[in-house]
Parts: C-alpha cells; structure tokens; sequence
C-alpha cells in the first residue's frame, strides 16, 4: 500500500524559484520527503509544502544543526548550512 502522492498530483519541481524548498518542509524526513513518491530534491518545491518550525535561536547539536523537527541528521545539518550560504554568497 503506497500512502504518498505522485509528482504530478503534487505540482512538484525539482528547483524552487521561490524562497522556500523541501528541506524546509515538515514532510521532509531523513534526506526524503514522506509525502510525495519517488527521488526528491532537498532543493524541490510542491503545493503541499508546509514550513517546519524552525528558529535562528534554536539550540543546536554538534553539527550545528537545529533540535526541531527539520533536522534529522548531521547530513541535515550540513545541508542547511550550506543553504543559507549560497543566499549569503548571493
């Protein structure tokens, strides 16, 4: 029994061209999202994308990695950080 969604259905892409993106989503768990079927991008978009609460005062782990619901993993973590990089570098 699948319980998730095709692309299609789900109008998803595998680049945002808006400010948010799977990784910022509380759908997406451990690297994949548990919502839509197949390969998703951490940097992919789709109409059901609902924003993971996270803050910039949030602790953090060893990783740097915020303790919500967002960040599962030091990959996670990483991934985050290099986000907001490439939008300092921007």
């Amino acid at each position: 029994m699948n319980d998730k969604v095709s692309k299609r259905y789900a109008h998803y892409t595998d680049n945002s061209k808006k400010d948010i993106s799977c990784i910022d989503c509380t759908m997406w768990r451990r690297g994949e999202c548990s919502y839509v079927e197949g390969d998703i991008s951490a940097n992919g978009y789709c109409r059901f994308f609902k924003q993971a609460n996270v803050t910039e005062d949030a602790p953090t782990n060893a990783m740097g990695g915020g303790s919500n619901i967002a960040t599962f993993s030091p990959i996670m973590g990483f991934l985050r950080r290099r986000k907001k990089l490439r939008e300092v570098v921007k």
